[in-house]
């Protein structure tokens, strides 16, 4: 496992000048006082480029010399799901964090904006993942398709700005601690279901 999660990590490496160019598009954003569409979009775009980087393997039809190397085809999935989404989240705190910095967001708010968007990120990468390792070649246009219907709703979401901001005034309501575990719960469900599937994934298939 530590050599696959050797390879993973040089090849993020090399990726280098896809996240700066990511990463100056979120300055932009952040910048030009437009820190609601970036917070948005921000964890789908991340999410996406990470998954298509790291399951290159699979895509590639490199996968029957991938699993000659000495681990499991679960190590494999929990490798994937640890870079993914640690990945992710880390991206996700640094936006989170120029964005707070130059709005001069409170502590609180930076933290409880911590936790929505690591639950923003988990629903999008549990549907992605599974999706990627189960179609491969076919599966940048079944991300894409997704992802456009996922901005969509986005949109769509939009225009009952009011109820939703009237359905998170009560949600505010509920005790912190309540509302963090509540948080926590779903992500850990979200997660496993996924890793649940795409292990299965990996393990029917015959590379």
């Amino acid at each position: 496992m530590k050599g696959l999660f050797t390879l993973d990590l040089q090849f993020l490496i090399s990726q280098k000048r896809l996240f700066m160019v990511f990463l100056f598009i979120m300055a932009a954003f952040v910048f030009g006082g437009d820190s609601n569409i970036l917070m948005s979009m921000a964890p789908l775009l991340i999410i996406i480029i990470l998954i298509r980087s790291l399951l290159i393997e699979v895509e590639a039809n490199n996968a029957r010399m991938l699993f000659t190397m000495p681990f499991s085809r679960k190590d494999f999935v929990i490798e994937k799901y640890a870079l993914i989404f640690g990945g992710a989240f880390l991206a996700q705190v640094i936006v989170l964090w120029i964005s707070s910095f130059i709005l001069k967001t409170s502590e609180a708010e930076f933290t409880g904006q911590i936790l929505l968007q690591l639950l923003i990120i988990s629903i999008p990468a549990s549907i992605l993942i599974p999706i990627n390792l189960k179609f491969k070649s076919n599966s940048q246009i079944v991300t894409m398709f997704l992802s456009m219907a996922l901005v969509l709703a986005v949109i769509s979401l939009m225009e009952y700005q009011d109820e939703l901001v009237s359905v998170f005034g009560q949600i505010g309501h509920i005790h912190p601690i309540i509302l963090t575990a509540s948080g926590v719960i779903l992500i850990i469900l979200f997660i496993s279901v996924s890793m649940l599937i795409s292990y299965q994934i990996v393990k029917s298939e015959e590379f």
